[in-house]
């Protein structure tokens, strides 16, 4: 829909916005130096924390050098602010839609630990309940 696509080229400056980059900085080490009510050990200390993901789903769409750069200067931030935790890029990874999102895996993902897979199998049409048999889980009912 039109306006998502509006909403999702904006959020892509972001990239390329030197002044949000710091404050999403600022925020990774702050938050990095917050202590655990229970534990009472900083963030960047707590063994029960085992990664940080950089962002929910960032999508690169046309930004693709400006988001790759990101990723590889969010993942040293992150790593300086804790460097005892795992990094990841919190991506979808592939989607049905290749051309517009324009991530790649491999690429995409060099700078961090491993690779995290978002799936939506029904939001991106690869499972409908309806068509699965109700003794397997779905509803089986055709609609």
């Amino acid at each position: 829909d039109e306006e998502w696509q509006a909403h999702q080229a904006y959020a892509t400056r972001f990239y390329s916005t030197p002044a949000a980059r710091a404050l999403y900085y600022r925020y990774v080490r702050m938050l990095a130096s917050r202590l655990n009510s229970c534990s009472g050990r900083r963030y960047a200390d707590d063994p029960t924390i085992l990664a940080w993901e950089l962002a929910n789903e960032a999508r690169p769409l046309a930004a693709v050098e400006a988001y790759r750069a990101w990723v590889e200067e969010a993942a040293a931030v992150v790593r300086s602010a804790a460097p005892s935790h795992l990094v990841a890029l919190g991506s979808e990874g592939p989607t049905p839609w290749p051309r517009y999102v324009r991530t790649d895996l491999r690429a995409d993902h060099a700078a961090v630990d491993y690779v995290a897979v978002h799936l939506w199998p029904q939001n991106w049409l690869w499972y409908d309940p309806r068509l699965v048999p109700p003794e397997s889980g779905g509803d089986g009912g055709g609609g």
